[in-house]
């Protein structure tokens, strides 16, 4: 039986092994987080790569967890939807967590839980979608009627762009998809420049479109960042 030392001094040497800086990216300390509490140390470098991607959803639903706050406090959707989806956030984690107490979080069980926290940012996008609430005019410090800001598109473009150029430069993207992926986003951002009026602000319905697109691009990197991995309980993650 090792240690706890013993086993944190292993989970050490294979993050050096790795490259990965443990003073550096909070993912990393993530990772070796979930080594120790959920794999109890490793040797290799297959429960490490897994405890990445169990980091990485971390990160995904921290992301929508802010999505729902912003959407809240704009007034697009209720307390009472906000709260339904935050539920079903802590209930993904919940089956993450019980996916991997017999030692791996497969190429399958990722994909499981990937596909139900896009299910859940999709629920998110359609209540916005569903509960529209327009400005009206006579407050000046609001945009025209019919007219939103686009701070969510451009912040949703900034993540995304961000998580590509990791995504590249960690070896989660091949360069095919990490340029196909480049050209969707580049083209939401022709369009929404398209769209803008002359002071910067999307209609409604063009900014509801926008962050759709984005929203489905988001979903793509996430499969596309997974797929190179080996499939099968029985097999490491490469």
């Amino acid at each position: 039986m090792f240690s706890i030392d013993k086993k944190l001094s292993g989970i050490t040497v294979v993050a050096v092994a790795l490259g990965v800086c443990l003073s550096q990216p909070a993912q990393a300390n993530d990772a070796l987080g979930y080594i120790q509490d959920y794999f109890g140390g490793v040797n290799n470098n297959v429960n490490f790569g897994e405890a990445q991607k169990m980091a990485a959803l971390d990160d995904d639903r921290a992301e929508v967890d802010g999505r729902i706050a912003s959407a809240v406090t704009a007034g697009r959707i209720k307390p009472i939807e906000a709260g339904d989806l935050r539920a079903q956030l802590r209930n993904n984690r919940t089956l993450a967590l019980q996916l991997v107490r017999d030692g791996r979080f497969s190429f399958a069980d990722n994909a499981r839980i990937s596909n139900q926290l896009s299910t859940i940012a999709a629920s998110l996008q359609n209540a916005i979608a569903t509960n529209v609430m327009l400005p009206g005019r006579s407050n000046l410090a609001l945009p025209p009627r019919g007219f939103v800001a686009r701070t969510q598109v451009d912040e949703l473009q900034s993540r995304i762009s961000t998580r590509l150029n990791n995504g590249r430069r960690n070896g989660d993207l091949t360069r095919a998809e990490f340029e196909s992926l480049r050209t969707e986003l580049s083209a939401v951002d022709a369009r929404k420049r398209e769209m803008m009026n002359s002071h910067g602000m999307l209609s409604f319905q063009e900014n509801q479109r926008l962050l759709s697109r984005l929203n489905r691009l988001q979903d793509q990197v996430r499969v596309d960042m997974n797929d190179t991995q080996v499939a099968g309980r029985n097999y490491p993650w490469y």
